[in-house]
């Protein structure tokens, strides 16, 4: 075992920290399957119509479904939200008197893909100090918007925009040979309720008590190398059946997984030298550099076709891992003895295996279509969270009518709804969505807008 003790944290858990985040940013911000880049589906609430390029990489049967009536096409999201970034350029100047950086933080978490209505409320709130001889009371309004009650959990996993090659064996059998970028992540938060009572309720911090957050973050970086086989069976003549299996070898350069502990203990009285105790650890295993894992992976699908209806059950990662031979095992924590509160790094292990797990995704949606109407919802089960999205949409010719609504990662409820506009092999979609995508608790309102070209 190794310790160091340098007054400060280690550059290569740091490193491995900002892994983690830059990861997770990457993976919020591409994504973010709250953020739909269709104004279709976005008016419909975020449900997947039964078409290849919706759903196959959730459900790899939708490969070979064919779209209905020409549905299908390529979709050009038009980035409304770059109007409202250019007209605040000041708030991500940090010599600007406007730098804001909450602004960039929402900015972070919500690319400028659509227009916002509303702009979330300046934290603005009053500040109230209140010092007794057995209590001290620091409270700030807006706390509670940024600080959440239950326990922080978001992640998201990263598999699409690669490069493939494939054909077909007669008419019912479609292979395909695909290379993709695959990133994973992950983060959970949680504050004790003595902690969260301090920190947003503006509760007293009294003597003999304990204050705790756990914390834990993880990332993985790989390449995807699949090979999906997919046909239709053999079925009655109104009833069409797809099914697919694509096994899958994952080539991973590295990896991350810090987990953190934060405890704070008074002593007798809160104004004395001795009145707080600080005990922070941070456990974290990494990738030294690059370092090569590889790890295996199955997706299945089924998806049925009866008359108007679809019917669609997948999953990815069924049994998935990715194996590391060396990673580190650090440890640090605050040095019990040390005046000048210095940090210790311990090395637990060096070189050791490590299997990165990879929790299976599944996806169930059903869709109604017929001359005038289409109807479609779908139910994702993630680890980090489930969602609901539900929708529909009339048709009176070349217009459109659309409304939805899904339940999000909170959740909580979001509303939407919009129209769209078609002639020749071009269609124009237009959509209002709520959602809670800023960093305060306060619900958004966002305008976007697409082309589909078919």
């Amino acid at each position: 075992m190794l310790a160091s003790t340098d007054g400060a944290w280690g550059p290569r858990p740091m490193a491995a920290a900002l892994l983690v985040a830059l990861a997770l940013l990457g993976l919020g911000a591409a994504a973010a399957g709250a953020i739909c880049l269709d104004a279709r589906r976005m008016a419909m609430g975020g449900a997947s119509p039964p078409r290849p390029d919706n759903l196959c990489a959730d459900n790899p049967a939708y490969t070979v479904v064919p779209d209905r009536g020409g549905e299908g096409g390529w979709v050009l999201p038009i980035p409304l939200g770059l109007l409202d970034l250019a007209g605040n350029t000041s708030k991500l100047d940090p010599d600007d008197d406007d730098f804001d950086p909450l602004y960039i933080a929402n900015l972070l978490a919500n690319p400028p893909l659509h227009l916002e209505l509303k702009d979330p409320d300046p934290l603005d709130g009053d500040l109230t100090l209140d010092l007794g001889q057995d209590h001290l009371r620091l409270y700030w309004e807006d706390a509670d918007l940024l600080i959440p009650e239950e326990p922080l959990d978001f992640g998201s996993r990263w598999e699409r925009l690669g490069i493939s090659v494939g054909g077909r064996f007669r008419d019912r059998l479609a292979w395909r040979v695909q290379a993709t970028p695959y990133l994973d992540g992950r983060v959970e938060t949680t504050f004790d309720d003595a902690l969260y009572g301090v920190l947003a309720e503006g509760d007293s911090l009294k003597p003999n008590s304990r204050y705790g957050l756990d914390g834990e973050g993880r990332a993985a970086v790989a390449i995807s190398w699949k090979f999906l086989l997919a046909g239709q069976l053999p079925s009655a003549r109104e009833t069409e059946v797809y099914v697919a299996a694509a096994p899958k070898l994952l080539t991973a350069f590295g990896m991350a997984d810090a987990q953190v502990e934060l405890v704070a203990v008074t002593g007798d009285t809160l104004f004395s030298s001795d009145s707080l105790d600080v005990e922070p650890e941070v456990l974290t295993r990494y990738t030294d550099g690059v370092a090569m894992g590889y790890g295996f992976g199955l997706d299945l699908g089924v998806a049925v076709r009866h008359g108007p209806w679809d019917l669609g059950v997948g999953v990815r990662d069924i049994g998935a891992s990715i194996h590391f031979s060396e990673t580190k095992l650090e440890r640090q924590y605050l040095e019990e003895d040390g005046d000048d509160g210095d940090m210790v790094t311990e090395v637990l292990e060096e070189g050791a295996e490590h299997d990165y797990e990879l929790d299976a995704i599944w996806t169930l949606n059903a869709a109604y279509s017929s001359e005038d109407w289409f109807v479609a919802g779908d139910l994702r089960f993630r680890p980090w969270g489930n969602e609901l999205h539900l929708g529909g949409e009339y048709r009176l010719g070349p217009w459109a009518l659309r409304a939805g609504t899904y339940r999000d990662r909170r959740d909580e409820w979001q509303f939407s709804g919009g129209g769209g506009y078609s002639f020749r092999r071009l269609s124009v979609d237009l959509a209002l969505e709520t959602h809670k995508r800023y960093f305060q608790d306060e619900r958004g309102l966002a305008l976007g807008l697409s082309l589909r070209l078919r």
